[in-house]
């Protein structure tokens, strides 16, 4: 019996910005925070804009250092994360359909 694996995509934010990571349907995996900054926010989209539909907004606490968060949720416009508040490093991995 053979087993497939997904191919995972992934995207790395450092900085505030708005940045559409798919356009079309697909698979949100993780988010991994690599250098977290206390109170930071991260809001995921299935959208191209912020006018689409909320997947998680996440907030940073100031300790312990926060393990991956596994979501395996599908989106079906697009994937567009939003980092306000603060400079941090994140990683978004994700599967295109």
């Amino acid at each position: 019996m053979s087993v497939s694996i997904p191919q995972y995509n992934y995207t790395n934010m450092a900085a505030q910005a708005s940045t559409l990571l798919r356009t079309g349907p697909g698979v949100l995996h993780a988010v991994t925070f690599n250098k977290p900054i206390a109170t930071s926010v991260l809001t995921l989209y299935d959208g191209l804009t912020t006018g689409g539909t909320k997947i998680a907004t996440i907030t940073i606490p100031a300790s312990p250092m926060t393990p991956p968060f596994i979501y395996d949720v599908a989106f079906s416009v697009g994937l567009l994360a939003v980092m306000g508040t603060a400079d941090m490093d994140v990683t978004i991995s994700w599967v295109a359909q």
